[in-house]
């Protein structure tokens, strides 16, 4: 956390996040997104993590070749596993996959503002 706020920098990304709601809550203050990967279909304290944070400071990712979710855990991962990260963050938070997918690129686009150009 001190080497992010030295930093100052006013936006950016926690990759494959796999800490806490207190750094959750410490990183979105600082005006970070937090990115969740296919951990969050077998680490069971982030499902607390995704339930006590606002959607608009959450992306999904794989983390390909690594980490593959449920139910490919063991395997190789690839992108198109993103869609288990987003099924099971649809079912964490209860709305629906495709407000997960619109809002996780909405969120996407405003980080990385050169993929909307």
């Amino acid at each position: 956390y001190n080497v992010i706020l030295e930093s100052k920098h006013t936006k950016g990304v926690i990759h494959c996040f796999a800490s806490d709601v207190k750094f959750a809550k410490q990183i979105i203050d600082l005006g970070y997104y937090i990115s969740f990967t296919g951990m969050i279909t077998f680490v069971k304290h982030l499902e607390k993590v995704i339930k006590q944070i606002d959607m608009q400071h959450i992306l999904v990712e794989t983390d390909a070749p690594y980490l593959a979710p449920v139910p490919y855990r063991g395997k190789i991962n690839q992108p198109a596993y993103v869609k288990q990260v987003a099924e099971k963050i649809s079912s964490i938070k209860k709305i629906s996959i495709e407000e997960i997918d619109n809002i996780t690129t909405k969120n996407a686009l405003t980080l990385f503002n050169k993929l909307a150009h």
